[in-house]
């Protein structure tokens, strides 16, 4: 059981490793190269883990767990940090815009980046050193289909449910559903964007539709498929077609991906999702529609965009976008409450004071609330709680 959980706890990082290091500010940090080489470190690791499973009567085998366990956890306390840090940093630099206020870089950031990027690179030696001692266990590779940091991007033909509770979204659920579930019968496909800041849970509300019963009920296919970065139209239809199909495309001709994807979609209403899309040209969304147009699939086939930005595609994406918008105060406390006093614990009076404050300055961003919640879940003092309440947010 404790192996399976490791393996479980080691693909989380491996998609949180990833997405992060493909966000704008782990770029302008230079936190991209630590963590591509973190996550080339997690890869090899986690082609051990089967076979560590298999040999886990062994007591040399059981400790390499326990310390893999370890380090592990600590990466995603880490990586928390930095989840964290992100989201501040996005919050405040949209209050600065907002009030026209030019900010010059401080000591303290700079300081914290440095730290930040310190930890990071020790994780990623104490995980190398683990692999070695992995080797000189006789622990073996086994391949695995799974994120890929040359491609960066990931697919998931699949998603689970999202961990964490979402509230505040049944209306706009409700719309998104009705757009792909009653499209009229001449209409052979639409493209539904997801807008809205990072944080603000479009992949958890994407997740929400994606798995919902009605969706279930109406589409023959349904594909999810994590983009991250700008890559060209014949790109997208060869990973488009691996993700549907679990093997790369024959040809990267653009009439022979199309003809690859009829022959997986030809007579089918499919579902797909494009999850952290970052191109916002017309001219390329208009071009990628006639591509998939060409695929012989039923009427009422649907493409749902996950996306920051705002002025995305054609018009018919536009008129059709779902903005999501920061959540209510009310709804803010339901997560950061279910988040930071587990099992229904009562926090004392003074906290309880605290935590509304927090909670008012995470700006209704979902995913800040439970970072934020999770890491305060484990504290009952109130020095932690004040440091994060006068924390700059």
């Amino acid at each position: 059981m404790a192996e399976a959980l490791v393996t479980i706890a080691a693909e989380g990082i491996l998609k949180k490793v990833l997405s992060i290091a493909v966000g704008e500010l782990a770029i302008s940090w230079d936190y991209k190269e630590k963590l591509t080489s973190l996550h080339k470190t997690l890869e090899l690791i986690r082609a051990k883990l089967r076979d560590a499973e298999r040999q886990k009567g062994i007591e040399a085998v059981m400790v390499w767990l326990k310390q893999l366990k370890d380090v592990v956890g600590e990466a995603d306390d880490v990586l928390d940090e930095v989840d964290y840090e992100m989201l501040r940093c996005q919050i405040k630099k949209q209050d600065r815009m907002a009030r026209k206020v030019v900010c010059l870089p401080s000591l303290k950031r700079f300081s914290f980046r440095y730290k930040i990027g310190h930890k990071i690179q020790n994780i990623n030696e104490k995980l190398l050193k683990i692999n070695t001692e992995a080797n000189g266990l006789g622990l073996q590779n086994e391949h695995h289909v799974g994120p890929v940091i040359d491609h960066l991007y990931w697919r998931e033909t699949i998603p689970n449910q999202e961990e964490f509770k979402i509230v505040g979204r049944d209306d706009d659920k409700m719309r998104i559903i009705g757009l792909l579930t009653q499209s009229r019968k001449e209409e052979k496909l639409r493209i539904v964007p997801i807008v809205g800041m990072g944080g603000i849970g479009k992949t958890a509300f994407a997740k929400l539709v994606y798995n919902d019963k009605k969706i279930e009920k109406h589409f023959n296919v349904k594909a999810w498929l994590c983009v991250l970065v700008k890559v060209d139209i014949n790109t997208l239809l060869a990973r488009i077609y691996e993700c549907l199909s679990e093997k790369k495309p024959t040809s990267d001709l653009r009439v022979n991906l199309i003809k690859s994807l009829e022959e997986k979609l030809a007579s089918k209403r499919y579902l797909l999702v494009l999850d952290d899309v970052w191109v916002e040209e017309r001219p390329y969304w208009e071009e990628f529609r006639s591509c998939m147009l060409n695929v012989n699939s039923q009427n009422g086939s649907g493409i749902l965009v996950t996306t920051r930005k705002l002025e995305i595609g054609t018009h018919h994406m536009i008129k059709d976008l779902c903005h999501l918008k920061g959540l209510s105060n009310d709804e803010c406390w339901s997560i950061f409450r279910e988040k930071a006093f587990v099992a229904g614990k009562s926090p004392s009076l003074e906290i309880e004071v605290i935590a509304h404050e927090i909670v008012k300055k995470c700006g209704g961003l979902p995913l800040l609330l439970n970072v934020i919640g999770g890491m305060l879940a484990n504290y009952n003092d109130m020095e932690k709680w004040l440091s994060i309440k006068n924390s700059k947010v």
